[in-house]
């Protein structure tokens, strides 16, 4: 090799840009060859939740995914990634490294058996769970399965179960490459062991119900949701079953609904809590999505007994001498569930023995030669009118397809 040979070898390439470069090309070939800077830029990769595009939605994904520059360490205290579920240590192992992407596999979850029940963990992965698998299938004692449900790990035990019962799992993940465009990188969190939950209060307490704060919402409000009576976090699970509108959580003692931002034909959300894998309550919520001030349903609400708050027909002003009435009270709601209006829809005033429809005369059968209480007034429907504690719709097919969705019309 000449000396001219040895100078190219560990020369600086011509071009400023690019150097340094060792090597025996020729220019034009340098030239065509990219720095390190302009591969790395040509790849698609996550550092920061403020970089733009995403390749998918989990954060967690980003921080894991993102490829360490040369004497960077991962996972040390100073770089750890910010979530609120991950250790300072992962152990060794579960790992991929993809052309020089670095892929970390890992699942902090602690799945668990009750004897007879089945309980919901969240997985807690790094990356998106696609498969549970068992690696030692004959091993898996009689009765027991462990599944997936979107993100959540379902755990079955029979109700005969032994206390040394346990089974192993392969959780299985995968995630957008990073170096190769519309293509997956698998891995998995291998043999994590599912034993009998200790302590026991860990098992379901089944005897509770969903506890909330309203059926009658608006469109794009939330409310949370709630266990009332206690028992372990794995034990429960939501979902709506029908209709509209999400969920922040699928399992838990608690869980927030957000309405949507339409209802057209009042298509009301019906949210189910299950435990032990059986719906043991179900919640029916109404979303309004129509601001009119148009009626729409009415009630009857009360009867004024005392002729002084009577302010029709049947009222001291315009029958002086009738020293007995009794007058009912209807109530006009709006389709957001708000009082329009009261208005007094028949009555009954002595003298007459008989019931009065704006205190005109109207028969009604039992009651025409007694004078009837508010209660004998609230019970039997007249000119039309539902009776005491009964609803009438009043809406009309347009309004119902803009979204006019009551509570109280559930």
């Amino acid at each position: 090799m000449t000396r001219l040979d040895l100078l190219r070898r560990s020369g600086i390439g011509k071009d400023v840009v690019k150097q340094p470069y060792r090597s025996g090309e020729d220019y034009t070939s340098q030239l065509r060859t990219p720095t390190e800077r302009e591969a790395a830029l040509k790849i698609i990769k996550k550092e920061s939740e403020f970089v733009k595009p995403y390749l998918n939605d989990s954060y967690e994904e980003m921080e894991y995914g993102f490829i360490p520059p040369p004497d960077f360490t991962q996972f040390n205290p100073l770089t750890f990634p910010d979530f609120p579920w991950a250790t300072p240590q992962l152990p060794d192992g579960y790992y991929t490294v993809d052309s020089g992407g670095y892929y970390k596999f890992f699942c902090p979850c602690d799945p668990c058996w009750c004897p007879g029940q089945t309980l919901y963990f969240d997985s807690k992965c790094t990356y998106r769970v696609v498969g549970v698998s068992y690696p030692h299938p004959r091993w898996i004692p009689d009765g027991f399965s462990v599944g997936i449900k979107g993100q959540t790990l379902v755990v079955v035990a029979p109700s005969d179960a032994k206390d040394s019962d346990h089974v192993t799992i392969d959780i299985n993940m995968r995630t957008p490459s990073v170096t190769r465009e519309n293509e997956f990188v698998y891995g998995s969190h291998y043999d994590i062991e599912v034993y009998k939950c200790s302590p026991s209060s860990r098992c379901c307490d089944c005897g509770v119900t969903i506890g909330y704060t309203t059926q009658t919402m608006q469109v794009d409000e939330a409310q949370d949701l709630i266990i009332t009576g206690g028992g372990s976090v794995s034990c429960y699970s939501w979902e709506v079953t029908s209709g509209v509108g999400e969920l922040s959580d699928a399992i838990g003692l608690t869980t927030t609904y957000t309405a949507p931002s339409t209802n057209a034909e009042c298509d009301n959300p019906t949210i189910s809590l299950s435990c032990n894998g059986e719906v043991i309550d179900t919640l029916k919520i109404a979303v309004n999505a129509n601001t009119s001030t148009t009626t729409a349903y009415k009630t009857i609400g009360s009867c004024i007994s005392d002729k002084e708050g009577c302010l029709g027909g049947c009222s001291k002003d315009k029958y002086p001498s009738h020293t007995d009435a009794r007058c009912v009270v209807q109530n006009w709601y709006r389709c957001d569930g708000v009082l329009k209006t009261s208005v007094e829809v028949y009555g009954y005033r002595a003298g007459t023995q008989t019931y009065w429809n704006f205190c005109t005369p109207v028969s009604a059968a039992g009651f025409t030669n007694t004078i009837p209480t508010c209660d004998g007034l609230l019970a039997v429907p007249l000119s039309g009118h539902s009776g005491y504690n009964s609803i009438d719709d009043v809406r009309t097919a347009a309004m119902i397809t803009a979204g006019c969705c009551p509570g109280d019309l559930l």
